[in-house]
C-alpha cells in the first residue's frame, strides 16, 4: 500500500466515522444548512434526443400454481400473523393469464386455462393495480389484495416463484387486514436487466389447526423501458432527488474528491453512478419508507470545475440536470 492510498483510506475512514458519530459539521459545517449553490434545471431534449431508448415487453413464461405442492412445514409454529385492522373496498380485478391481450381477439385465447374464480379454493388473490410501464432499475410498487374466507388464520406467508433478474425490496412486508375477510399488501420490486421476468406470487396461509393452503397469482404483463444511454445519467429514477450537502477537497496533484449527501423519494439511490469519476463509492444508505439518503464520494480530475449529472424525474416524466461548482477547500 503506497502512502497516497494509505492517506486516502485514513481520511475516508475518518469522514465515515464522523458521519456515523453525527459530527457532520467537521466535514460540511452546519448540519442543518443546505448548500445554496446547487442548480437544478429541466433538460429540454431536441427532436433527435428522445427520452426512451427502447421498450422491451416482459417475458411470458410463468409457473402455474399446480406446480407448487402444499408444504406443511413452511411456518414456524410459534409465528403469529401480523394483521392490522382497516376498512377499504376490495376491487373486482382477479388473477389474469399470461397472455398478451393487446389487439388480440378474446375468442383466440386458450380455453384450457382455468377460470380464476373456479381455481381459487381458500384464497382469492388479485392485483389492486398494475403498472403499464416499468423503467429498468426503478423501484415500482406491486399492490395486492387477498380475500380469505376463514377466520382461524395463524400466519400468512408470501413467496416469489420463477422470474429472472429481479429483486424484491421488502420481501417480508406483512399483510394487513382491510375488513373481515380482506387483506392487502404492497411489495416494491426492481428489474435488473432488459431480459428480466416478473415472478409469480405465492401466498400461503396456515390455520391454527395446522392446515396449510396456498394460491399463486401469475405475473402481470407490462412494458420494461430502458432509458437512453447518456454520459451524465446517474442511473437513478425518483420522484424527487436533491443534494443536501456537498464539499470538495484536493485528493492529489491531478484530482479532487467530491463528497455529497444525496436524498431521494421513491428512488434507487443504491445505483447512483457518475461515469466521469475515476473512482467512486457509496456509504451508509438509509431508508425510511419511500425516502432514501446516501453519502457518496467521487474522485474527478482537477480540470473539472463543475460537477454535473442528471436523473430521471418519475413524477414529471423528464430528465433533470443537477450541478454545482467544484471549489476545493484548503486542508493544510
Amino acid at each position: 500500500m503506497n502512502i497516497r492510498t494509505f492517506i486516502f483510506i485514513t481520511l475516508l475512514l475518518f469522514w465515515v466515522q464522523s458521519l456515523e458519530a453525527d459530527i457532520f459539521s467537521s466535514l460540511f459545517g452546519n448540519k442543518d444548512t443546505k448548500k445554496s449553490d446547487v442548480v437544478v434545471e429541466e433538460e429540454r431534449p431536441s427532436s433527435n434526443n428522445s427520452i426512451v431508448e427502447e421498450e422491451v415487453i416482459s417475458a411470458d413464461e410463468y409457473m402455474d400454481s399446480s406446480d407448487e405442492p402444499d408444504d406443511k412445514n413452511l411456518f414456524d409454529q410459534s409465528q403469529e400473523p401480523t394483521i392490522l385492522p382497516g376498512d377499504t373496498t376490495v376491487p373486482q380485478e382477479h388473477a389474469i393469464s399470461d397472455g398478451d391481450y393487446d389487439n388480440e381477439d378474446l375468442s383466440s385465447q386458450d380455453t384450457s386455462l382455468e377460470d380464476p374464480f373456479i381455481k381459487v379454493k381458500s384464497i382469492l388473490l388479485s392485483y389492486r393495480d398494475k403498472p403499464e410501464k416499468i423503467y429498468l432499475l426503478q423501484h415500482f410498487p406491486v399492490h395486492l389484495n387477498a380475500i380469505i374466507p376463514q377466520t382461524n388464520i395463524k400466519a400468512i406467508q408470501t413467496d416469489f416463484l420463477g422470474g429472472k433478474d429481479y429483486k424484491v425490496i421488502n420481501p417480508d412486508s406483512p399483510w394487513k387486514k382491510d375488513s373481515d375477510n380482506s387483506y392487502e399488501n404492497t411489495f416494491y420490486m426492481k428489474l435488473l436487466s432488459k431480459t428480466a421476468k416478473l415472478p409469480n406470487i405465492k401466498v400461503t396461509k396456515q390455520n391454527h389447526d395446522g392446515s396449510v393452503q396456498h394460491e399463486v397469482l401469475k405475473a402481470f404483463r407490462t412494458k420494461l423501458v430502458a432509458l437512453r444511454e447518456d454520459d451524465l445519467f446517474c442511473n437513478v429514477m425518483a420522484d424527487d432527488l436533491h443534494i443536501n450537502k456537498h464539499q470538495e477537497r484536493k485528493y492529489d496533484e491531478q484530482s479532487n474528491i467530491v463528497v455529497m449527501e444525496i436524498n431521494a423519494t421513491h428512488g434507487n439511490l443504491e445505483d447512483f453512478h457518475t461515469p466521469f469519476a475515476s473512482r467512486e463509492g457509496i456509504d451508509d444508505i438509509k431508508t425510511d419508507g419511500l425516502a432514501q439518503k446516501i453519502y457518496y464520494f467521487s474522485i474527478v480530475e482537477n480540470s473539472k470545475k463543475v460537477f454535473k449529472f442528471k436523473y430521471f424525474n418519475l413524477a414529471k416524466n423528464r430528465f433533470e440536470i443537477i450541478s454545482f461548482n467544484i471549489k476545493p477547500i484548503d486542508t493544510t
